[in-house]
């Protein structure tokens, strides 16, 4: 029976340690593919703003950045540009298609190690309406034989397919569908300079520094580069600007700048994995051990008999070894088993699509391998030399001992169990408890009944032209209240970092602002709170670009004190955005969950750069009313996919890496708690045969049923006590610190950890009464009897 726990709790260990560490592999595992990745840096723009004090960091940089790094750092080797804007839609066999396009100088090819199946790398991206399209694309448009053929963009740009590329052989953070010649944007603008314009932060850089280069040497040389070609220019608006440089492999865990270009990681919860991870093995292995050490005791007298017949000590090393290799081993296919059936759901939970092949990767396979011998030899050595070094007739005569480090070992192994046990079930317990704090504010809004539609992909004019006549036509449908159209619904980002200038501040007090274009209907369709002033007014001329709406927040940033005092004010800008007179002050909303701090936000009247129309419906069954507006959508944008989403749905989706922690935390609680019982189980059952002649002799002198429990488990319960205690200051220091990445958060309260605590004593009560019920519940007279 102790075999069998013992080798299913090593195989549940193995299993679901090594599954996080194959999600942790491929996280890390990101841009290792490029040849050159070890010298290739991304390029960031850093404004501080001198007067609050405050600073961001860009992932992208004013035009001439890039080409005056190359120019006059000879350290730099090669410099590329890229650009996500300006969409376009791709209209083919009378549909319209809008994918992740990415504007990339024609030394992408050289600079980078994307390979390409057709095409030439150093032609492909050089000339005006190329494309180079990646094998998906192909099959979706070409049916896999696209190279040098056409594709109509935004409806009257003919593009020729220049190249098509394999698949990637790695995981890369930049991320496209199709790749469009950086010679396309200019022939766009024919204006654009890379020589100029040190305030248009839209360019993506990297360099490529030259082998062996200095970087520190290069990166301090080039840290006030901004302010050394247009001071002036930044000093007139209160700014300084400097450089940083992100090392290729690490921009996929870039926090501060994120990732413009595709994916982004979380750092802290791989570490968080990666520590999950090795204690769950951890803790299946030292539960092997234990029980494996335990179970030795019991044959002491078949290595007394071994040893009177000549067996050497070697000898006796060598079958304990072996026994434990072949056991060990036996754990190993069992966890490649609960590996497959268990895929399906690891998959969903954290989001991704891996394979059983992939586990055959050598470096997988070679982690197993050295798993497999550490334990087989931690489990099979210590017992072996223990036993193998008793005196012979001891043994014999029953005087086999382990000593006080045996008895040590198999307690602090215990302790550790449920140490890692409770931690788990706490860090569980605090995630899900900031998730339901986040779900239960009052985010500024109503979020409930409304549902968007995405016009992005619909070209510019077209969107201009269709306006008014969609919106009237979905006004009149029976469950719709209102409709709206903006450039970004609460959970989506505007143009954050605009700058603006108050109305009576200088130039050197500017504030950063996030700019959102709305119609008048926004504000009612939305459900903002009006403090101050008024709404928009679609019927006042002028007001249609001059009027701005502003949250408190905004009050604040521009030191006019209350919103009644914001009333009037004008705000300046040296893009034009924002630009113009606060005519009304709303409450302060959640734009970007409760992750981040509520900033300023303006809303201006200019629907020419708006893109998701906002509909407030009242029916109880939405399906019909899907019916209706993907109607009205065909009608108005044929060709165009009718893509829609409701936004107390899209809102949480804010929230995605922290649900996906607190299954993950769920899961891990549940099978660290499941592996400490299992061991628990097997010691116990260890404890009471090996004081089965104790237990009789104490019933025959009258112990009661509670006499034997107690007897048992008082020991085991500390040990369980001393686990929870240890896990108490850790877990709580470790969970605040994770706290303290949302500016609104939950605190850790005491009646969690005390039901964490309570749950712990009672599965581990559960465990043990069962074996001592049993004990108590047998003849004495059998008891008195066993050998």
């Amino acid at each position: 029976m102790i075999s069998i726990v013992n080798l299913v709790g090593l195989s549940i260990g193995l299993a679901f340690g090594a599954l996080v560490f194959l999600f942790v592999y491929e996280e890390i595992s990101y841009d290792r593919f490029h040849n050159n990745s070890h010298r290739i840096y991304r390029v960031n723009s850093h404004l501080l703003d001198l007067s609050a004090g405050s600073e961001s960091k860009n992932a992208t940089n004013g035009w001439g950045i890039g080409r005056t790094l190359k120019r006059e750092f000879p350290e730099v080797e090669d410099v590329i540009y890229m650009r996500l804007f300006p969409t376009l839609s791709i209209f083919h066999d009378e549909q319209y298609y809008n994918q992740n396009l990415l504007y990339a100088e024609e030394n992408f090819f050289e600079f980078f190690s994307f390979p390409l199946k057709n095409g030439d790398p150093k032609s492909a991206l050089r000339d005006p309406y190329s494309v180079v399209l990646s094998k998906k694309m192909e099959k979706k448009f070409f049916d896999g034989d696209g190279f040098g053929k056409e594709l109509i963009f935004a409806d009257t740009m003919i593009f020729k397919v220049t190249g098509i590329l394999e698949e990637i052989p790695g995981k890369s953070h930049i991320d496209f569908d199709i790749l469009i010649s950086f010679a396309t944007f200019k022939a766009f603008n024919p204006g654009f300079d890379q020589e100029d314009r040190w305030f248009s932060f839209n360019m993506v850089n990297y360099v490529k520094l030259q082998e062996g280069a200095d970087f520190v040497s290069f990166k301090d040389k080039t840290t006030d580069l901004y302010m050394e070609k247009a001071a002036d220019h930044f000093s007139s608006f209160g700014l300084r600007a400097t450089l940083s440089y992100d090392a290729l492999p690490s921009i996929y865990f870039e926090k501060a700048a994120g990732n413009p270009l595709g994916p982004k990681g979380n750092g802290q919860q791989i570490k968080i994995l990666m520590l999950i991870a090795f204690f769950i093995i951890l803790l299946a292995c030292f539960n092997y051990i234990n029980l494996s050490t335990a179970r030795s005791t019991f044959r002491a007298r078949e290595v007394g008999l071994r040893k009177v017949v000549g067996s050497s000590r070697a000898s006796l090393v060598t079958q304990f070894l072996s026994e434990s290799f072949l056991s060990t081993f036996i754990s190993l296919l069992l966890a490649i088993t609960i590996i497959l059936l268990s895929l399906p759901w690891f998959n969903i939970i954290t989001d991704r699509s891996f394979t059983l092949s992939q586990f055959l990767q050598p470096s997988v396979l070679a982690g197993s391998l050295i798993i497999w011998f550490v334990v087989s030899l931690l489990s099979g050595i210590y017992p072996a030399w223990i036993i193998s070094g008793q005196s012979s007739i001891g043994i014999l005569k029953g005087n086999y001992h382990t000593g006080k480090t045996g008895v040590r070992l198999r307690q602090g192994l215990v302790i550790f169990q449920f140490f890692i046990s409770t931690a788990l079930i706490i860090s569980t317990l605090v995630v899900l408890d900031q998730l339901a704090f986040m779900s239960k504010q009052d985010l500024g809004f109503n979020n409930k009944q409304v549902v968007f539609l995405n016009a992005s992909a619909v070209g510019f004019d077209k969107r201009q032209k269709t306006y008014a006549a969609f919106k009237n036509d979905v006004s009149s449908l029976a469950h719709v209240d209102r409709i709206s159209y903006t450039n970004a619904i609460p959970g989506k980002y505007g143009w954050a970092g605009q700058v603006a200038f108050p109305e009576g501040k200088t130039m050197e007090e500017s504030v950063s602002t996030e700019f959102i274009v709305a119609d008048p209907d926004y504000v009612k369709t939305i459900g903002f709170h009006m403090l101050a002033g008024r709404d928009f007014n679609s019927e006042q001329g002028q007001e249609a670009t001059d009027a701005l709406i502003i949250n408190e927040a905004c009050v604040t940033a521009m030191g006019w004190d209350t919103p009644e005092n914001a009333i009037g004010k004008r705000i300046d800008s040296p893009s034009g955005a924002p630009k113009g007179m606060v005519i009304g002050v709303i409450r302060d909303y959640h734009q970007h969950g409760l992750k981040s701090e509520i900033s300023s936000v303006v809303i201006s009247p200019q629907t020419q750069f708006a893109n998701q129309y906002v509909i407030r419906y009242n029916a109880e069954s939405t399906g019909d009313l899907l019916v209706q507006l993907e109607e009205v959508w065909k009608n108005h944008f044929p060709g165009y996919t009718f893509e829609y989403s409701f936004l107390d749905e899209s809102f949480p989706r804010q929230y995605e890496s922290e649900i996906r922690l607190a299954k993950i935390f769920a899961t891990f609680a549940i099978l660290g708690i499941s592996i400490a019982v299992i061991g628990l189980f097997g010691l116990i059952s260890f404890v009471v045969t090996f004081k089965t002649k104790e237990i009789g002799i104490r019933k025959i002198l009258g112990a009661t049923t509670g006499n034997v429990l107690s007897l048992i488990s008082k020991d085991f319960l500390i040990l369980v006590f001393a686990g929870y205690i240890l896990a108490l200051p850790v877990v709580v220091y470790l969970m605040n610190h994770w706290l303290q990445n949302f500016a609104y958060k939950t605190s850790i309260s005491v009646f969690l950890l005390v039901i964490t605590g309570l749950a712990a004593f009672g599965i581990s009560l559960l465990t043990i009464s069962f074996h001592a019920i049993r004990a108590a519940s047998a003849d004495p007279v059998k008891s008195l009897r066993y050998e």
